[in-house]
């Protein structure tokens, strides 16, 4: 087993989880205004 993977792959999954988490809330605070126009 090498950690150094393990640990190399789980940044690698935080790293995809806060950028679809920014990604989406981007787009809520973009397209929400002209929604409610």
């Amino acid at each position: 087993m090498n950690l150094n993977e393990d640990k190399g792959y789980m940044k690698i999954v935080e790293l995809e989880q806060i950028y679809n988490f920014v990604v989406h809330f981007l787009f809520k605070h973009i397209f929400r205004p002209k929604t409610l126009k």
